[in-house]
């Protein structure tokens, strides 16, 4: 089988196109990036940019499944720049007016659960809580979703929504406001203070990336895969939380610089799972503080990842 992963390079875009390699799956990715980030038998790569022009009918050529996490902005770009994140959407459309001319036979959307929800005031939301997104990037991650549901109906293109927490682990970039955990491991080993937007106690969902690649296989894999799905591991954590933790494992406090609170920022956002659980048998296997000392352990190792 043939899967195109758009968004390839990206820290879920790497991390998905091995795991699919390593299933014995031929990979068509896309990259945005001067050079792809690595070679692989099986593996051919694509420059491609979501706002630019694509030739759609050869990339979905003998194309089976295609994953769509390419995407432009962060929530803090969105916020400084509405009408830049909104080319996520046309972009889209570009690749899904492609899609229903072509036999391929499912699409899965990697959508935000950080996001399009909001304000999660207490306990966990389902698929069906009420949306509120902070953030242009959460209405373009859900008006996506809309998109795709709309196709669906209207052209029987197949679709998945996988509604993805947080995730973290020892590949993710630095330097982006993106991926606090990553982030804050690096900026301690290297003995610079952690930045924390506001009093440290908004409160997040995170899941390991490699659980968050499973359910991404899952979703694509699956027969039964269908409709929406949130991709989280059911557990709040404070940032502060996440320092604290941090310094414990590594033996000592760290150190603690407090900016301003960020509007586009929820307060807490934690997903409920029950679904991906019984329709797609995936639960999380890794536990926040194991995978906490993996990426640790990695940056240890190599304290500039690709």
């Amino acid at each position: 089988m043939t899967t195109l992963v758009a968004g390839g390079s990206g820290f879920l875009g790497r991390n998905l196109s091995r795991a699919l390699l390593a299933r014995g799956e031929t990979v068509r990715a896309l990259h945005y990036r001067p050079v792809p980030p690595f070679e692989a038998p099986g593996l051919t790569w694509t420059r491609f940019g979501l706002g630019e022009p694509a030739d759609w009918p050869a990339l979905l050529e003998g194309v089976s499944l295609l994953y769509h996490l390419a995407w432009s902005t962060l929530p803090q770009a969105s916020h400084e720049d509405p009408v830049s994140d909104a080319a996520n959407i046309t972009g889209t459309l570009a690749m899904l007016e492609a899609v229903r001319r072509t036999p391929v036979g499912r699409v899965v959307f990697i959508s935000s659960g950080g996001t399009v929800y909001g304000a999660v005031p207490s306990g966990s939301a389902l698929e069906d809580h009420p949306k509120a997104p902070l953030s242009p990037y959460g209405v373009s991650k859900l008006a996506t979703e809309q998109y795709l549901e709309f196709y669906a109906r209207q052209w029987g293109v197949q679709s998945v929504i996988a509604r993805l927490s947080n995730p973290f682990g020892p590949d993710q970039e630095l330097g982006r406001n993106f991926g606090v955990v990553a982030t804050f491991v690096a900026q301690a080993l290297e003995g610079q203070p952690c930045i924390i937007y506001g009093d440290g106690k908004v409160e997040r969902d995170f899941l390991y990336v490699d659980d968050a690649i499973a359910a991404l296989v899952a979703a694509g894999t699956h027969e039964k895969a269908s409709g929406v799905y949130n991709i989280g591991s059911g557990e709040g954590r404070s940032i502060a939380d996440v320092v604290g933790a941090i310094g414990a494992s590594i033996g000592r406090k760290l150190a603690v610089v407090h900016a301003p609170a960020r509007p586009f920022d929820p307060p807490r956002t934690v997903l409920n799972a029950a679904r991906a659980e019984a329709e797609l048998g995936w639960r999380p296997q890794i536990s926040f503080a194991t995978g906490l000392q993996r990426v640790i352990d990695a940056y240890r190792d190599d304290p500039k990842p690709r």
